[in-house]
């Protein structure tokens, strides 16, 4: 028995176990050679058993079998860490590059269902995170080359890049749409990666650019001829009316009217030279309430009694924005001048500067300048924004077109918000910073 104890102390307990209920006359342990080289003989009341015994080769091995089953544990636990680490690594690398970029990106699934997307997409689609998890078509409902390119791309299965021009007006974008799927090794689409490249400030500096060199010349060209023609108008006048008094008298009415057209063109010119001047859009971080005081002290030469001026400036204006000074005063100027033309310098303007964040991560700076005037015409709305457009004797039609183009470049929106006889009202929503422009201030 002591041997059994020795080798296999379970096979003893098992035996005894079996012959609890019987009397045990005889037990022997017998070694031999062999296969089996121990033998139980046991023998009872009732019958004889025998049990041959194999000695386990793995017995004494049990405790290195056990570390190295630790060892081996703790090498796929540890593999494991590294896995979820360099997946965790990988993710917020992405989740990075897709926050850092100066594109807008966004993340589809297989279904074409919006995972994530980075703040451009926001910014320049005007695009909430309230409208993720949603699918590319309710969000992009109103562009179709954007649906047309990611659809191509999730059919074919392939990778789509085509360049891509938005105009409306709660959109101004040129650039360049990318579609990648992410395919597995059976070509299955786990996911598309949806970048849009942004060249709309350069299309549209150099557009300017162009076109500011063009009216220059232009304008040097007629300034000369026009101050000539002018001045012989006047001598001419002045001619007649000395010599021939009652000829200066007929063609007085006649002189007076070319006199004022040659003015009238000249004040174009002027205008046209004026807008020229403006060079590419520097945003600086400003201070508000600055800009809106320097903008009401150079109206303030204009009110009166019979021309009222109101500014109502709801909630905080002591916080920057990053616009261009310089531009978004120009753009209150022109829109102020209409106004005080709209009235002919007799009536109410008033002029409303508000907060707003609508429940997204982007802030607006509102603004309505609102007259009492004629109004706009139901049959010219659409064309007030139109350049060389214009209702008034002597105007040039620059000024709305080129108040539409700062608001654009500052990524905002301008729009009439109503005209009837009793006046316009007209919106500008421009956004408090673009983070592009921030970023690179600071």
């Amino acid at each position: 028995l002591r041997d059994i104890r020795i080798y296999d102390i379970k096979f003893k307990l098992l035996g005894m176990l079996l012959l609890k209920q019987n009397t045990v006359k005889h037990l022997s342990f017998i070694k031999r050679k062999g296969a089996y080289p121990f033998e139980l003989a046991v023998t009872t009341n009732d019958y004889f058993m025998r049990y041959r015994i194999k000695k386990n080769p793995f017995f004494m091995k049990l405790p290195f079998l056990f570390l190295l089953a630790l060892v081996f544990l703790y090498a796929i636990l540890l593999l494991s860490l590294v896995g979820v680490n360099r997946f965790r690594l990988y993710y917020s690398y992405v989740l990075f590059s897709m926050r850092q970029s100066d594109n807008a990106i966004m993340l589809l699934n297989s279904r074409g269902r919006i995972l994530t997307f980075n703040k451009k997409v926001e910014q320049w689609f005007k695009v909430s995170l309230l409208q993720s998890k949603k699918q590319y078509e309710q969000i992009f409902k109103e562009m179709p080359q954007i649906q047309e390119a990611i659809s191509e791309a999730i059919k074919t299965m392939e990778s789509i890049k085509q360049p891509l021009r938005l105009e409306s007006d709660k959109i101004l974008f040129y650039g360049e749409i990318s579609v990648t799927p992410f395919l597995s090794f059976f070509n299955y689409a786990h996911a598309y990666l949806v970048e849009l490249r942004d060249s709309t400030d350069q299309i549209l500096l150099e557009r300017q650019r162009n076109w500011q060199q063009s009216v220059r010349s232009l304008v040097h060209d007629l300034k000369n001829p026009l101050a000539g023609l002018q001045l012989k108008v006047q001598t001419l006048y002045l001619k007649l009316r000395k010599k021939y008094p009652e000829a200066a008298q007929e063609l007085n009415r006649d002189l007076e009217m070319a006199h004022s057209e040659i003015r009238r063109i000249r004040s174009i010119s002027q205008d046209f030279l004026k807008f020229t001047q403006l060079e590419q859009i520097q945003f600086k971080k400003i201070l508000l309430s600055d800009l809106i005081s320097n903008v009401i002290q150079y109206f303030e030469a204009f009110r009166s009694e019979k021309l009222i001026i109101d500014w109502t400036i709801k909630q905080r204006t002591s916080k920057f924005v990053y616009w261009d000074a310089r531009q978004i005063e120009l753009l209150l100027h022109i829109l102020l001048k209409n106004a005080i033309d709209a009235v002919s310098g007799k009536g109410k303007i008033s002029v409303t500067i508000f907060e707003e964040n609508n429940g997204t991560d982007f802030e607006q700076i509102k603004i309505i300048i609102e007259d009492n005037g004629e109004g706009v015409p139901e049959k010219i709305k659409d064309k007030i924004f139109d350049p060389f457009f214009t209702t008034k004797k002597e105007g040039s039609g620059v000024g709305l077109a080129f108040a539409r183009q700062i608001v654009r470049q500052h990524r905002g929106e301008i729009k009439l918000l109503s005209s009837n006889s009793q006046g316009a009202q007209f919106l500008i929503e421009l956004p408090v910073s673009l983070e592009e422009n921030k970023d690179r201030e600071e």
